[in-house]
């Protein structure tokens, strides 16, 4: 026999949908080299196109999923399987149900060391704090939100973006300040792989622009006190990505600038 277990977001035969702006995490790690793990999804019903589940065999990425069509069974070589699973600030629906199975080339039975974060059956609970996954080859921004708070900064997709991206970027300013967005530079696969920005704190909030292609967008400022940045590709031709900085005005400086004095 193999050892097995079962993990869920959401109840989807029940009345429990999952939450808005999760953000989880399951690792499966055999505790021998050489394990065969194979993933089930029993169900599954998520936002198509904005509330994604992501699977990964070590760190190369098997497929990002979203909608009603069942993912069917996957299967991971490397010794560890990923599962990544975000929702963005509307529309929950019934999540999925999924079981593994871990065997070995001889047959042997093997513990997990982990499975995480949630119990089974569990419902995921919005923004709720969950460890943190770490796949080698894979930018922290593109396994979840990478969180911004300085009063200015860069950040970047690196050398070279990674194909079924979803890398996300939240800049923190503060109720009442501004940030503004520059790009350095820009190369995205045109009309297929794209840069989202947002007035606010997630891919729900009025949409600043969207961008492909290599030519630099324009200079941009949010007012709501927060800026979200997303950056989508398909599975094929991943090109050189940005590099972007960012400041923040104070909620004080921003005020005044408002305020002119009389002449």
């Amino acid at each position: 026999m193999a050892a097995s277990g079962s993990f869920s977001a959401g109840s989807v035969l029940g009345s429990n949908l999952y939450g808005s702006n999760a953000e989880c995490n399951w690792e499966i790690q055999p505790s021998v080299p050489n394990a065969v793990i194979t993933l089930t999804f029993n169900s599954f019903a998520t936002e198509y196109v904005y509330d994604h589940v992501q699977v990964y065999d070590g760190s190369r990425l098997i497929g990002q999923y979203s909608g009603f069509n069942n993912p069917g069974t996957l299967t991971a070589t490397s010794g560890s399987m990923t599962v990544i699973f975000d929702t963005d600030g509307s529309v929950e629906h019934g999540g999925f149900t999924a079981q593994y199975t871990v065997t070995q080339g001889s047959g042997a039975v093997n513990p997990i060391n982990s499975l995480y974060p949630e119990p089974a059956n569990s419902v995921v609970v919005p923004q709720q704090q969950l460890p943190v996954v770490t796949i080698p080859g894979v930018p922290s921004a593109c396994q979840q939100i990478q969180r911004l708070t300085s009063t200015r900064g860069s950040f970047s997709s690196g050398s070279t973006y990674i194909d079924n991206a979803n890398c996300r970027w939240l800049i923190n300013a503060g109720a009442g300040a501004q940030v503004q967005l520059q790009f350095r530079r820009f190369e995205m696969e045109d009309f297929y792989d794209w840069v989202w920005v947002y007035d606010g704190p997630n891919d729900s909030a009025p949409l600043a622009g969207k961008y492909s292609g290599s030519s630099l967008p324009p200079v941009m400022t949010a007012t709501s006190g927060m800026m979200f940045v997303k950056l989508t590709s398909d599975s094929s031709i991943h090109l050189g990505g940005f590099d972007a900085f960012y400041s923040v005005m104070s909620a004080e400086e921003a005020n005044s600038r408002r305020i002119q004095p009389s002449p």
